[in-house]
């Protein structure tokens, strides 16, 4: 009889082992669902939603041919004044600026990426010989984005070295 009445609880504490585990983990999982997506800042520890900020696409700009064509002066001029500032402020944008001549050319991908209140610049370039398409994309860290004498320049972009934009006053032929 002695037997039967350990083996009795016993059970019942598996019982109620298992129901406080599951309680628990009920628990965690809501804790983590509310957690989600948010900071806990300050005073007051209410929860505030964490802020992504939104990329800026300064534009496109396409050189061509010998002289460098490169389309219509405010173009150039919105696309790089954009560029320039968004790194002066360290804010997230992109530029694309591709270079051609008769059948070959390159086209660099300029991105500005904020982490953690360090700013970064990246140049993603591609080589192309038509009619072939363009190479697999190689990414390298630039350090600097600066204008001089009116050109734009992103600096030491490693093998593609420092790459000019047209100037913000080029006039087309």
């Amino acid at each position: 009889m002695r037997r039967q009445r350990l083996r009795g609880r016993g059970h019942e504490f598996a019982t109620l082992f298992t129901a406080i585990s599951f309680g628990l983990l009920l628990m965690l999982v809501g804790v983590a669902f509310a957690a989600c997506g948010s900071t806990i800042t300050g005073s007051g520890g209410q929860p505030t939603p964490t802020v992504i900020a939104k990329t800026q696409q300064c534009g496109k700009i396409h050189t061509l041919g010998p002289n460098g064509n490169a389309g219509p002066q405010q173009t150039l001029q919105t696309a790089e004044q954009c560029f320039l500032q968004a790194f002066q402020h360290c804010q997230p944008a992109t530029l694309t600026y591709s270079q051609s001549g008769v059948d070959a050319g390159v086209i660099h991908t300029f991105k500005i990426t904020n982490n953690n209140g360090t700013c970064a610049v990246t140049d993603t370039a591609q080589h192309f010989v038509a009619p072939r398409p363009p190479t697999t994309a190689t990414t390298y860290t630039c350090t600097d984005v600066k204008q001089v004498g009116g050109e734009t320049i992103v600096s030491a972009c490693g093998q593609e070295g420092s790459v000019k934009l047209p100037p913000a006053s080029y006039t087309s032929p």
